[in-house]
């Protein structure tokens, strides 16, 4: 085991790795965006404070990263108010200089749709199926009021029997527990898998006037891109730059709900919706 204090004075424990967690680090895919740390540390993680058996409550939406010479660990703060408001176009001051948002088409019904979770019981020698998607997985912060339940390809609405959006593999019923978890680890896994596709769904880029006190891992909100696109964003990453043109920030924006204007292909998305606004 190894022990470590976190910035906010938790103490961490980690156990070793197994094969696992050794496969997620050899997975090019995970390991090209970081998501495949961010698995081996919530795998790996066996205390945080005085909260043990994490598996039973699960950390599903829980993210490693630095920031300011720190180490932080905790879920993406996307209940929490946005900290600044950025008008496009409108505002005199011109704050927000350019604003460029995507979709992400649920490719062949894809994570963000929904995600199972597999694995097996070697004790009881039985599958372990768990399903996350908008309709049971109602404990997570929607930053919008719209969510895309279709297939990018065929335009269908619903998944058929033995259908699904992407198949993660779930390893934790092959360890032993010290007493049953509240919740079956697998489906803490297949949350933690679509919620992280899911805030995928809309990504956008952004560039503003030079804001030293501006940071990511916050919320932020836009307005004037249109009913589909306004709405409280959260900011992934940040940089300062200082060029020809001045000081600048520019930013990418991540957002797991689209606003009224999504299109009859929408669906209201179910989760705690986001309605903070920020201070004057």
């Amino acid at each position: 085991m190894y022990t470590f204090t976190l910035p906010s004075g938790l103490e961490a424990e980690l156990r070793e790795m197994t094969g696992a967690e050794e496969s997620l680090l050899t997975n090019r895919r995970l390991m090209k965006d970081g998501e495949g740390v961010n698995q081996v540390l919530r795998n790996c993680l066996v205390r945080l404070g005085d909260r043990t058996e994490l598996a039973a409550t699960g950390v599903a939406g829980y993210m490693f990263y630095v920031q300011d010479d720190e180490l932080h660990f905790h879920p993406r703060m996307l209940d929490q108010p946005p900290v600044l408001t950025l008008e496009y176009f409108t505002d005199p001051k011109g704050v927000l200089r350019s604003f460029k948002p995507s979709t992400q088409a649920q490719w062949g019904k894809g994570a963000g749709v929904e995600t199972k979770a597999a694995g097996v019981d070697p004790r009881k020698k039985e599958p372990v199926e768990e399903i996350a998607n908008n309709d049971n997985t109602t404990d997570r912060t929607s930053l919008g009021k719209r969510t895309y339940l279709v297939d990018g390809n065929s335009g269908e609405g619903q998944f058929k029997e033995q259908e699904t959006g992407r198949v993660v593999a779930s390893f934790e019923r092959s360890e032993g527990f010290h007493e049953e978890p509240e919740q079956e680890p697998a489906k803490d896994a297949a949350d933690a898998a679509f919620k992280t596709a899911e805030l995928q769904q809309v990504e956008a880029t952004a560039v503003t006037l030079g804001i030293p006190t501006l940071r990511a891992k916050q919320n932020i909100e836009i307005k004037g891109v249109g009913t589909k696109f306004s709405g409280v964003y959260y900011c992934r990453s940040l940089r300062h730059s200082f060029g020809d043109a001045g000081y600048s920030c520019e930013l990418t924006l991540r957002k797991n709900a689209l606003g009224k204007g999504a299109g009859a292909k929408s669906d209201p998305s179910k989760g705690r919706p986001n309605d903070g606004a920020a201070n004057p």
